[in-house]
């Protein structure tokens, strides 16, 4: 397999979010998947109807809260049942974490392309979940845990990703990496 060095589109961040509930705004104003022991971020609903939207219109651009974000800790609470008690509160603290953002180039040159992932019915996006020692993907620097979120330009259920994979020969990927990237 032919290789291309990885991009780095966005390093990963770290920051705290206050969140407030209003009489007319009670909607938190996110969709959130478990992760482990945090949350995935995996839809997010703008406007000042919400609490996250009203947040984001105040926020500096690199702060706001948007889709592919962790909730690692709500309140300081880092047990996911805890931490969804706390969001039932009028005002609560997010501690979110933004996974580095990647671009992978694959050459499978007609050889195997070595990966296993996994989808849930409801999810954009897919988890390398196995990599094969002399596979494509490995060679061009996937690891495991990338959630990969867009394959040749397409962005899409979890489904339509799976079938582009299978039908190219050469993968543009862009995956989130959790930690230092």
């Amino acid at each position: 397999a032919r290789v291309e060095p990885v991009r780095c589109l966005e390093r990963p961040s770290r920051f705290t979010a206050l969140l407030r509930r209003t009489k007319a705004g009670r909607d938190l104003g996110l969709r959130l998947e478990p992760l482990g022991g945090a949350f995935l971020v995996s839809v997010v609903v703008e406007g000042p109807g919400t609490c996250v939207g009203r947040y984001n219109d105040e926020a500096p651009l690199d702060r706001r809260i948007r889709a592919g974000d962790h909730v690692v800790a709500v309140d300081g609470e880092r047990d996911p049942l805890a931490m969804r008690q706390q969001m039932e509160n009028d005002e609560f603290e997010f501690f979110v974490e933004r996974p580095a953002i990647l671009k992978l180039i694959i050459f499978k040159l007609g050889g195997p392309l070595g990966m296993g992932v996994k989808y849930t019915l409801a999810s954009q996006n897919l988890i390398v979940k196995s990599l094969d020692e002399d596979g494509a993907a490995r060679h061009a620097g996937v690891e495991l845990s990338d959630r990969i979120t867009v394959v040749n330009g397409l962005q899409g259920h979890a489904s339509q990703l799976l079938e582009e994979i299978r039908r190219g020969d050469t993968l543009e990927l862009t995956v989130e990496r959790s930690g230092d990237g």
